[in-house]
């Protein structure tokens, strides 16, 4: 019996009995369900089949990969935004044209991508940094000694400056003057800044040294304010 039997007989045309069967049909009748029990994953374990009623996927790739892990992604608020399985990889690999039919030589190489734990920004920008060892704080210990042409003035303003003894002064050296003997550049550390714009010399005194750094209880991972600014 359908929901058209309920109309009133000259209700019951053939335009709305399709219309019925289309639509309300659908919600009342009875669902036709087979039930059946059975296992999918995996059939193998420490070598062995294992035996049981497991389920048969549409193709031979699904039912051998129907249970493998996924990665899952989740936004802040922990929900899931997308799943991704090896089917997927291998499906996305041919999408770019790689040929998925020899997975061996699909996901293995003679060569990998490493990047270990190193700043590579100091390796190709190295001018930019200086070596310090917390043991002995070498660097800051002992300036670059420097001995300009005929004095300091000749090094303030400069775009890049070279002493008489052929040592060119870059961005972030620790430097003083033992031929001077008086007056502030005397028995004083400068830090260089601005090489390539102009040269200025900023006191150590106006920053934290690391052996202030090193005598703190916590101490500061950065200091991120630049050198010659004004304080």
């Amino acid at each position: 019996m359908t929901s058209a039997s309920f109309l009133p007989p000259y209700l019951q045309s053939i335009p709305n009995r399709r219309f019925l069967k289309s639509t309300l049909d659908l919600l009342v009748s009875q669902p036709q369900i087979n039930r059946f029990d059975g296992y999918i994953g995996r059939t193998f374990y420490n070598g062995a089949l294992q035996p049981g009623n497991y389920l048969l996927a549409n193709t031979p790739l699904l039912q051998n990969y129907q249970l493998e892990a996924s990665f899952v992604t989740t936004d802040a608020n922990q929900n899931i935004t997308n799943v991704s399985n090896f089917l997927d990889l291998l499906n996305s690999a041919a999408n770019n044209d790689a040929i998925t039919s020899a997975w061996n030589r699909l996901l293995t190489g003679n060569m990998y991508s490493w990047e270990g734990f190193t700043d590579l920004d100091k390796i190709v920008n190295y001018t930019n940094y200086c070596w310090m060892s917390p043991a002995n704080l070498w660097f800051w210990n002992n300036p670059v000694q420097i001995s300009p042409v005929s004095s300091v003035g000749d090094i303030i303003g400069q775009e890049s400056y070279t002493d008489n003894n052929g040592i060119t002064l870059l961005s972030g050296m620790v430097i003083s003057f033992p031929s001077i003997t008086s007056g502030a550049y005397s028995n004083s550390k400068w830090i260089v800044e601005g090489v390539g714009i102009g040269i200025v010399l900023i006191p150590s005194t106006n920053l934290l040294n690391p052996l202030f750094a090193l005598d703190q209880n916590n101490p500061p991972d950065y200091i991120t304010i630049r050198r010659d600014a004004a304080i």
